[in-house]
């Protein structure tokens, strides 16, 4: 359907979901037509990064083409591919999912051939849930080999060859060989600015890819240029109200209060905090977090009474939505006492640290890193306070 493959999942998943019922009516659930309407609707679910919501309809899907179609159908081994590729976080799913490739590798190899474009899919997959899993080293090997196979059969222009490029990419980035990685990235994205256009997602994906490994090791300059070009090229193609935009423009921002730019940073948080309350609310967590942020940045670079302020507005706030004993609560609260202790409010401040010490051990415990933290900094204004 147009509207997915224009980028409008949540248009076309509405459109589905419609044209299902209609197509259950009058065709039947059995009929292949319903069967590949389906299989559309569960690939805009994924595209909307509703998960959940596509596992369940492609699992649905299977139990239908296993039954009508056979185990052996073209179309239930995509839909097979199709679930493998879908994401999780969690070890154990991904030690079933690389089982699973495999079997379906076995099928597929069988059924289709090795050169099936279904089967290339899958041997992708199986290397990410490799990666996912830790084995690094079999990642890398598989999209090596796999690329080898990918450039014969595809063309080296082809958006699934610079797709595996990427992802051989980020695996030795993981594995940390970092340099090639970036080298890899460079070359990638003028391939894909060529052959895709500069605007182009998987483009923007790989520049963002690119500057957070600059900023890794300790490029500065260039990360903060690389972000920059990406939060022009968001702009212009998603709109600064977009997710995606507000994502960058926080990478952006946290990487130069990082590189200690703080000024900039304050800038930077600024512009973000605007677009957030408006897109996302006062009461958002990320809305929270930024806050956080800025008031820090205005601690550091000099504005301390100003950043006191944005701290006791903000904590006001954080007492209502996470309550007392949340962890953003209490770190929050030590950085006012730390701020009011660089203001010269000593006695303020000892007081605020203590108190939030007992509340920190009691919730986070004693060796928590922020415990640790908040008793360093009280020990320091005490014994200054003694002396």
């Amino acid at each position: 359907m147009a509207l997915g493959l224009s980028g409008r999942a949540l248009e076309a998943i509405t459109a589905y979901e419609g044209l299902l019922v209609d197509m259950g009516r009058v065709l039947g659930d059995d009929h292949p037509t319903t069967l590949v309407t389906r299989g559309s609707l569960a690939a805009c679910l994924n595209e909307a990064a509703r998960i959940d919501e596509a596992i369940a309809v492609y699992e649905d899907l299977l139990e239908h083409q296993r039954r009508i179609l056979g185990d052996d159908h073209p179309d239930t081994l995509v839909t097979r591919s199709n679930l493998t590729g879908l994401p999780s976080g969690i070890v154990e799913s991904a030690q079933t999912m690389i089982a699973t490739c495999r079997e379906l590798l076995s099928d597929e190899r069988r059924v289709l051939g090795d050169d099936h474009p279904i089967t290339l899919t899958t041997r992708g997959n199986l290397a990410d849930w490799l990666g996912g899993a830790g084995h690094i080293a079999e990642a890398i090997a598989g999209y090596q080999e796999l690329l080898v196979d990918l450039r014969r059969v595809l063309g080296e222009d082809h958006p699934t060859v610079l797709v595996a490029r990427g992802s051989l990419a980020h695996w030795h980035g993981e594995a940390g060989y970092v340099d090639e990685a970036i080298a890899s990235y460079q070359e990638l994205l003028t391939h894909q600015r060529r052959v895709l256009g500069e605007d182009h997602h998987d483009a923007r994906i790989t520049l963002g890819n690119l500057a957070g490994l600059l900023a890794q090791i300790g490029q500065p300059s260039e990360a903060v240029a690389a972000y920059r070009e990406l939060l022009t090229h968001q702009r212009r193609v998603l709109g600064e109200d977009h997710p995606d935009t507000l994502a960058v423009l926080s990478s952006h921002a946290r990487l130069l209060a990082d590189i200690g730019q703080f000024r900039e940073a304050v800038a930077a948080y600024r512009e973000l905090l605007t677009l957030q309350r408006r897109v996302l609310g006062e009461d958002d967590a990320d809305t929270l977090t930024t806050r956080n942020d800025l008031a820090l940045m205005l601690g550091q670079s000099g504005r301390v009474a100003e950043a006191i302020t944005t701290y006791e507005d903000l904590l006001d706030e954080l007492y209502r939505i996470l309550g007392e004993d949340h962890p953003t609560t209490l770190t929050a609260r030590s950085n006012l006492a730390g701020l009011l202790g660089m203001a010269g409010h000593v006695a303020e401040a000892i007081t605020i640290y203590e108190d939030v010490l007992d509340d920190l051990q009691r919730v986070l415990g004693d060796e928590h890193p922020t415990t640790l933290t908040t008793l360093r900094n009280l020990t320091y204004l005490t014994e200054g306070e003694s002396q």
